[in-house]
């Protein structure tokens, strides 16, 4: 088990692994058994029979080698490391995996050999039998954690940008869904003010106001988790509050709408358009002595 609990399986991978793993080292068995003429002298069933028995011995064994290395990989979190950090240590364990290679299999290397009593030539004539392999199957396991740790690689990177977009999406929601609860305080103060005036003037006017306040805010908040709405409900919602607006400014304020019908129902960003309305109403009319006429094209 791992510090937090949880338990490591030992032959934990998914199929598409292990189909990997068995495609990868049988392919490597039988470029190897292409070369020997033992195998090949045989009749069908023998060589079926002799290249299942070299699979099971020789594969196995890589498979083995290999697997241990990924379990121990994972649980130090090498996939989780910078390359100036992990290639050192992938070239080391590639080192070591293919000595182990070498190691379980030098009876079958040996066998045959005529290898001399003395200690010395022993040892000697035995490191020229295992050397090349030696360094084959090192190569051998390094290419096999370059593909694993650079698959890795690719997936940790695609994984970042799937949550950076993520992040992003959900930023946007958020600021979307803090615009349509904070429609500017000082209009809905003015407009309150002007019902105030309206109600002892022309009592009608105010509850015209008030209806279509109401009705601006109750789109507003039942806009809910939409991003989106059909343009001609977002145009609907901007002219209302070009009406409130209108109470307030009078024959300053005019605006002109021209939306094609194919337009109309094109998905927009909710209050993408009454806040640019709103910008002009601010900074355009309100700082005009004698108004103007807004278009919305």
């Amino acid at each position: 088990e791992e510090d937090d609990g949880e338990a490591v399986r030992l032959w934990s991978g998914s199929p598409s692994y292990w189909l990997c793993q068995g495609a990868g080292w049988g392919s490597l068995i039988i470029l190897a058994a292409m070369g020997s003429d033992s195998i090949w002298g045989q009749s069908w069933s023998g060589i079926v029979v002799e290249l299942a028995s070299v699979f099971a011995i020789l594969g196995g064994t890589g498979i083995g080698i290999t697997h241990a290395a990924r379990v121990y990989a994972k649980k130090q979190g090498w996939t989780d490391l910078p390359p100036l950090h992990l290639v050192p240590r992938a070239g080391g364990a590639a080192v070591l995996m293919g000595g182990a290679y070498i190691l379980l299999l030098s009876p079958m290397l040996l066998r045959s050999a005529d290898l001399p009593t003395a200690w010395g030539p022993w040892l000697w004539a035995v490191w020229g039998k295992v050397a090349a392999p030696l360094f084959g199957f090192s190569v051998v396991m390094g290419a096999w954690l370059a593909i694993y740790f650079g698959l890795h690689a690719a997936w940790n990177y695609r994984q970042a940008e799937v949550d950076r977009w993520r992040l992003q999406a959900q930023t946007e929601a958020a600021r979307l869904k803090a615009l349509t609860l904070q429609l500017n305080p000082h209009f809905f103060f003015n407009c309150l003010a002007s019902v105030r005036a309206l109600i002892r003037e022309t009592p009608r006017r105010a509850k015209k106001m008030v209806a279509r306040l109401a009705r601006l805010l109750r789109r507003t908040l039942q806009a809910g988790e939409e991003k989106t709405v059909p343009l001609h409900q977002e145009l609907s919602t901007t002219e209302t509050y070009l009406q409130l607006e209108k109470m307030r400014f009078e024959e300053r304020l005019e605006w002109d709408v021209d939306v094609s019908e194919a337009a109309s129902d094109r998905p927009v960003p909710f209050l993408l358009v009454q806040t640019l309305t709103e910008n002009a109403v601010k900074h355009g009319i309100g700082e005009r002595r004698d108004g103007g006429t807004i278009q919305i094209e």
